[in-house]
């Protein structure tokens, strides 16, 4: 998000979780900072760490007193790039050749299933617009919603590879615009 946000005067609350991994209980630490947040709370989580904990959406059922109704929404954006696209931005990538299929975790689930299991809004992106629209639905209501945003796998490097090539010519110009 810091790479592709650009600064700006409202005012957000930012939390992260790292565990081991960086993927244990995000979705229930999501759950238990939306319970007191008093505002609106987004998720933002790649699919195979929603995947990870997608059991903790079990603490979203309306029947578990335990997790207050807050009358905010709780937004979790899943980036969907067919799993753990992630490591092929790591220098091991660049050694591992085919062997790089043992490091992501390709699938071809629909986490459509996941929001019906568990009683939760669900939206399905694949472009700006559909987004756009899946998002001011979800922050529409007052529970949990998962938008999944589907991308191709490898969008991510290769936006990192432009953006990389962009910086070093601007800093071969000077860095002036």
């Amino acid at each position: 998000v810091d790479r592709y946000c650009p600064a700006a005067a409202r005012r957000l609350r930012v939390l992260s979780q790292r565990g081991t991994s960086g993927i244990e209980g995000l979705i229930a630490g999501a759950l238990g900072a939306a319970s007191q947040a008093q505002c609106p709370t987004t998720l933002l989580c790649g699919d195979i760490s929603f995947l990870h904990d997608v059991g903790s959406l079990w603490a979203a059922r309306s029947e578990h007193t335990h997790v207050p109704a807050t009358g905010w929404p709780l937004v979790i954006v899943v980036i969907n790039n067919g799993g753990g696209r992630i490591f092929d931005q790591l220098p091991m990538a660049k050694q591992a050749g085919d062997h790089q299929r043992f490091w992501t975790t390709p699938h071809a689930l629909d986490l459509r299933g996941a929001a019906a299991l568990y009683g939760v809004g669900y939206s399905r992106a694949s472009d700006r617009e559909t987004l756009r629209i899946a998002l001011e639905s979800a922050y529409d209501r007052t529970d949990v919603s998962i938008v999944e945003v589907v991308v191709d796998a490898d969008s991510a490097r290769e936006r990192l590879s432009a953006v990389a090539a962009e910086v070093q010519v601007r800093e071969g110009e000077g860095g002036e615009e």
